[in-house]
């Protein structure tokens, strides 16, 4: 398990000073409802000016540094948003963070059958999951063409629509 190892400081210089004001209050308000961790990826919802609360996705690098860090609100300016904030907080003061097996444990043992029936299932109920699959699978086709091009792997689809006219 990769232990977070950013500090207030760190923190503080991901945000601006009014970002990391209004998030310490977020922080302090509980308006943090949930946090979850598996391996290096942390998601959180926090209670914002929106009915639904926001959805927080935090990266972690090997040594438990911020990598990346995502919010589903509307804020587009520079550094960390206060929801972003308030989780970090959250995470560097200890609070509760449901831990979840990392994926590579989840799928040790499953057959390729059942791979692929979890493969299709999600993908057939949400979107997102879908789209994520194609572009992995369009990176895996670039980047090693030994293994898409290997005899017993299947060719790829042609997109006849993309050529006709």
């Amino acid at each position: 398990m990769i232990i977070p190892s950013f500090t207030e400081v760190d923190i503080r210089a991901g945000a601006t000073s009014q970002s990391f004001s209004r998030g310490k209050d977020y922080y302090d308000n509980g308006a943090v409802l949930e946090i979850a961790r598996r391996g290096a990826l942390i998601t959180a919802e926090v209670e914002g000016s929106d009915y639904a609360p926001y959805a927080i996705t935090i990266q972690l690098d090997d040594a438990g540094a911020i990598d990346d860090a995502m919010c589903s609100c509307p804020y587009d300016y520079s550094g960390y948003c206060k929801h972003i904030v308030a989780v970090l907080l959250a995470l560097l003061h200890g609070d509760t963070v449901e831990e979840h097996a990392d994926l590579e444990t989840l799928i040790d043992g499953l057959t390729e059958a059942q791979l692929r029936q979890i493969i299709l299932t999600v993908g057939g109920e949400q979107a997102g999951f879908a789209d994520a699959i194609e572009r992995a699978i369009i990176l895996l086709r670039r980047t090693a063409p030994d293994v898409a091009g290997a005899p017993d792997a299947p060719l790829p689809p042609i997109d006849v629509a993309a050529i006709r006219r």
